[in-house]
């Protein structure tokens, strides 16, 4: 997970939301980070805690100006919409490609 954080203190959004440590393999906050969307330090940090280069990876994002610093460090990317059923055939479509 990759966010602009909203903050964690006092009340953790991400844990109510049940969206945590646990269950990703990296969680990178601007908060704990000290640099937002759109750095490309911000994406390259969770490229070295995922211990992944760029192109073995999707950002998938529903700001589209925080997709040119990931794509420029070779990451794939997705501008998410208000139509998930659209973003996840994209995201399925990239997936199909590298599998391949």
């Amino acid at each position: 997970m990759l966010s602009n954080s909203f903050g964690l203190e006092p009340y953790n959004p991400y844990v109510t939301l049940g969206m945590w440590e646990d269950a990703f393999g990296a969680v990178i906050l601007s908060e704990r980070e000290g640099v937002r969307k759109p750095s490309s330090f911000i994406c390259q940090r969770a490229l070295d805690a995922l211990g992944l280069s760029g192109p073995e990876c999707v950002f998938v994002d529903d700001h589209a100006e925080n997709l040119p610093p990931a794509e420029a460090l070779g990451i794939r990317t997705i501008h998410h919409t208000t139509d998930p059923e659209g973003t996840s055939a994209q995201l399925d479509a990239l997936l199909e490609r590298a599998a391949a």
